[in-house]
């Protein structure tokens, strides 16, 4: 059961890990249920709601005197900056962890580097260094949360470099993808019965598995489908994710008149997503900033040929005609001609996917990361 608030009496004697997040990501729940295979984790959270964390966490909720943050209100988050770490850090002093885990630089980063309390690991998540630190007040936060940290664990050498732009000392930081794939690494057996469900068995599916958020593009897959359906007409598209952009590119879709051709499925259960990959045949990412992108991973896990946007974070992962396939951020031009040309080709289709699972077999090695961290932790809390 959750331990819910008890005051600050709530815990005397030394515990394992604090993990600091809101427990809103599903990779939260990846971290969290490796953690505790070693250690007593407790998760503090100021989130009500907490939907991702793992058997054995305990809970700890601290009380907010405002209501729920959107997940992008920059200005409350501001505006509840100081309030929070304050806090946060008589949560931290009471409990007396081995280790504190912050995760993103601008919130329970900023907060755990705030208490001073040590040893202290930043979790950097993407966008806290890649996207905010362009707005002088969130940069401030992150350049403070890189500042303190003793350890910073990240996903992608593009988030390597931003880290050290904000100050962070190249000897801290260890860099590995966060992602499990052993349960993408599976033949594509029940592929039809998804394809059944949708009436699209004999079609060439392109999947998007991005939330509908401006900063993920969706909307640039959107404006290329009447040209790719034009050319090739049994292509369908697959959309999964939600976000503040579901309605206006349902409208949009209407507008073009192409709705037969393309399926909103919303939220899907991470565990039901290997599924959702198999009964596809390529894989788009229209993203404007990512890491290593964890959804770019696990297509490639499933033989699925990537067609991404040049940024750095797909360009670490993807090699034009080599395991995927490349085009400028925004262009629905671009990656309208990049689909209809594996449609046509099933035998590139089934080269570049299978060269990019080969990919992810030799970069993407959990196992071996797993070691990495591990030492990495034993060492913060064995220091003297």
């Amino acid at each position: 059961m959750p331990l819910r608030e008890k005051g600050m009496n709530m815990v005397k004697r030394e515990i394992g890990l604090v993990y600091a997040h809101d427990g809103k990501s599903v990779y939260d729940q990846f971290f969290l249920k490796y953690l505790t295979k070693r250690f007593k984790v407790y998760l503090l959270t100021f989130n009500r709601e907490v939907k991702y964390s793992a058997r054995g966490v305990q809970i700890i909720r601290i009380r907010d005197l405002f209501k729920p943050l959107p997940v992008h209100d920059g200005v409350r988050v501001l505006s509840n900056a100081l309030f929070r770490a304050y806090f946060f850090n008589k949560y931290i002093r009471s409990m007396k962890p081995s280790l504190l885990i912050g995760c993103t630089a601008f919130s329970y980063g900023f907060y755990s580097a705030f208490s001073k309390y040590k040893p202290f690991m930043l979790f950097i998540w993407g966008s806290d260094v890649l996207v905010y630190p362009k707005y002088l007040p969130f940069r401030f936060l992150a350049k403070y949360a890189i500042k303190e940290a003793d350890t910073i664990v990240l996903d992608s050498e593009v988030q390597k470099r931003a880290a050290i732009r904000l100050g962070a000392d190249p000897n801290r930081i260890i860099k590995f993808p966060w992602v499990d794939l052993e349960m993408f690494y599976k033949d594509k057996s029940s592929r039809n019965e998804i394809r059944d469900k949708l009436g699209w068995r004999d079609n060439v599916v392109v999947v998007s598995t991005r939330w509908l958020e401006p900063r993920y593009g969706v909307e640039s897959l959107i404006n290329a489908v009447p040209k790719i359906v034009k050319k090739a007409e049994n292509v369908r598209f697959l959309i999964i994710g939600d976000g503040k952009l579901n309605r206006p590119l349902k409208i949009r879709i209407k507008k073009l008149k192409v709705e037969k051709f393309v399926k909103f499925l919303g939220r899907v259960e991470h565990e039901t997503i290997p599924n959702h990959l198999k009964a596809a045949d390529i894989y788009v990412s229209t993203s404007f900033s990512d890491g290593s992108s964890a959804s770019l991973l696990e297509a490639m896990a499933c033989k699925l040929p990537p067609v991404v946007t040049t940024i750095p974070g797909n360009q670490e992962w993807v090699s034009k005609n080599e395991n995927g396939m490349l085009f400028t951020p925004g262009n629905s031009e671009e990656l309208a001609n990049y689909i209809i040309s594996l449609v046509r080709n099933e035998e590139l289709r089934e080269k570049l996917g299978e060269n990019a699972y080969l990919t992810v077999r030799k970069k993407a090695n959990w196992s071996e990361y797993q070691k990495i961290l591990d030492e990495s932790i034993y060492k913060l809390i064995n220091q003297p």
